[in-house]
């Protein structure tokens, strides 16, 4: 197990704390061997609040980096302190020019912070500047009022990425989360609230929207989400309503595409294809993970299987709807045997068939034989289209759009997502990701 590094980078007015310790000076620091995901930042706002006594929540990660020869990560994260007046003890407020008692590494990652956090940060999300936070919160306080729920406890932040940032909001009748997105991703707070509206439960109920910032506040889902479940049965009947609900939508694509959905049919995708492949293996590669010319060229070769592919699969009469873009496991909230499907950015008008690649994958959460499990939550899932087909015939056209689902995944990122963001390393190691599992890689 990988140990875990995180680096504070924490301002005292314009100048930046550094601990003292027998060793000599460094960035505020803990460890841990708990997985987490870069962009959960509760436990660090945590952690750095008992190490220095100050407010504080977390602007962005700086960077991560893998040091496979020790099998440690190392993360450096830029935070808000909410408590500027306060120099806590042991601590040292030093300037730009004086951050020499510093590791080489920490040293440099203290310049990179100077040169981010002193510029304007207009084209950062709004959320990686400080001050947001009590903007937020101030909107916040106001739906609570309206709403007539009394906040109990501070406004907990869950997460900061450049695709979204995510409050938690404890009141005297349940938590609220608060979501709020980027312009890429303008469509999710108006379909989730037409989903929720025409869809009771099948998507999370909105208690207010800001569309303008593109805020959302949302009663708590309860329940768990599918990947903390072991019931194989529940995974089928999770799939089982998924498709229910494409398929119910497969008639309203209209209405989805007022809504700005993205436009994804699958008669538009082979150009936008085959342009992608037409860049360079560097241009499609990411900070982490690279790609080939010989990669490249093997993906360049099979585009006119894939036009075979594409023309085949036209041939079934499964209408395009709504795709998910990010479904898997985690994505789906069980209470009382109801499902609600959650976090819709990357959705967009497209395959139905294209939201199952994520049962492809090997679930550690079923020992036991992995083959036969896929079967059973593809036929549950294939179930809500009989309408259509014979399952037979389902069962083909379910093949023949997995061949090309991590394609559409690519291209959006490819361009969706990636030419809209102002820090790439954050999202840049998905397109050669999905690529490489076209080739098997």
């Amino acid at each position: 197990m990988s140990t875990i590094q995180f680096f504070a980078c924490i301002p005292y007015n314009s100048r930046l704390l550094i601990q003292s310790r027998e060793s000599g000076y460094t960035l505020p620091t803990f460890e841990t061997q708990e997985t987490i995901f870069w962009q959960t930042v509760d436990h660090i706002n945590r952690e750095m609040h008992a190490l220095t006594g100050l407010n504080l929540t977390t602007l962005r990660c700086l960077r991560t980096d893998y040091q496979q020869n020790d099998d440690r990560i190392v993360r450096y994260y830029a935070l808000e302190n909410h408590s500027p007046e306060h120099l806590p003890d042991g601590f040292r407020a030093v300037s730009r020019d004086e951050l020499d008692g510093l590791p080489d590494a920490q040293r440099q990652m203290a310049q990179v912070w100077f040169d981010w956090y002193t510029v304007d940060q207009t084209g950062a999300p709004a959320w990686y500047r400080p001050g947001w936070f009590a903007g937020a919160s101030d909107w916040i306080n106001q739906q609570l009022a309206r709403l007539k729920l009394e906040l109990t406890a501070p406004i907990e932040q869950l997460r900061s990425w450049e695709r979204s940032a995510v409050l938690r909001v404890a009141t005297d009748r349940g938590a609220v989360y608060f979501k709020a997105l980027p312009p890429m991703f303008a469509h999710e707070p108006r379909l989730t609230y037409w989903l929720a509206e025409q869809y009771p439960g099948d998507a999370p109920r909105l208690l207010a929207v800001d569309a303008a910032r593109r805020w959302m506040l949302m009663a708590d889902f309860g329940g768990h989400t599918l990947d903390k479940i072991t019931d194989v049965a529940v995974w089928e009947a999770a799939v089982f309503n998924y498709g229910q609900l494409q398929v119910k939508l497969m008639q309203r694509t209209h209405e989805l595409l007022v809504l700005k959905c993205p436009d994804r049919r699958p008669n538009l995708l082979l150009g936008r294809i085959e342009a992608m492949l037409n860049q360079t293996a560097d241009q499609l590669s990411g900070s982490i993970t690279k790609f080939t010319e010989a990669e490249i060229n093997v993906l360049r070769m099979r585009l006119p299987e894939f036009k075979g592919i594409f023309a085949e699969l036209a041939r079934f009469p499964i209408l395009p709807t709504l795709e998910h873009g990010d479904f898997w496991q985690g994505q789906v909230v069980v209470k009382d045997k109801r499902f609600t499907f959650i976090d819709w950015s990357d959705s967009s008008v497209s395959h139905p068939f294209f939201s199952m690649n994520f049962l492809e994958e090997p679930h550690n959460e079923f020992p036991g034989d992995a083959a036969e499990t896929r079967q059973r939550l593809r036929a549950a899932y294939l179930k809500a289209f009989t309408g259509y087909l014979a399952m037979e015939r389902l069962e083909k056209a379910y093949t023949l759009a997995l061949q090309l689902a991590p394609l559409h995944h690519a291209l959006i990122y490819h361009q969706h997502i990636l030419p809209k963001m102002s820090i790439k390393w954050e999202m840049d190691n998905m397109i050669p990701f999905y690529l490489k599992a076209v080739i098997g890689n």
